[in-house]
């Protein structure tokens, strides 16, 4: 998956080192999980681990499977937002199925914007995070130069 933190050029204020640095680490958390030697090797594997220790706030109901990632994605999504101070996170996950055609990125949550979207995996700044695996740091997007789209 993909995760996107917008601020507004507006704001002032743009990701600091110690920012990227800590999202950075996040980051390296969850593909040591995914990848390390012992580690289970799917994002849904990583899902349950994290969701087998939450608890559902005043209820003891339990959650379906898809209602606990719902649920999980926001958390994360609103933590990541507010430890980053960032204005928006979206949260894409990779959706390659078909070999028949090229991978696409969908947007799965999104907090402080209003957007759903696919993107094909190669397209854009996050296809290209997707493709490259390598973060894209900008303070200003519009410095994306041919993978910045305004649409």
């Amino acid at each position: 998956g993909v995760v996107e933190l917008a601020k507004s050029r507006h704001s002032g204020r743009t990701f600091s080192e110690k920012d990227e640095d800590l999202l950075a680490a996040m980051s390296s958390h969850i593909a040591t999980y995914l990848h390390g030697a012992d580690a289970p090797q799917t994002f849904r594997a990583v899902l349950n681990a994290c969701s087998s220790n939450m608890l559902v706030k005043s209820s003891r109901v339990l959650l379906s499977q898809q209602q606990r990632e719902e649920r999980l994605f926001a958390d994360v999504m609103h933590e990541v937002k507010r430890v980053m101070k960032a204005e928006a996170a979206m949260l894409m996950l990779m959706d390659d199925s078909t070999s028949e055609q090229t991978p696409v990125l969908y947007t799965k949550y999104c907090e402080g914007i209003d957007i759903s979207e696919t993107t094909p995996v190669g397209v854009g700044i996050m296809g290209h995070v997707a493709q490259t695996g390598k973060p894209f740091i900008a303070d200003d997007v519009r410095e994306a130069g041919e993978l910045y789209d305004p649409e």
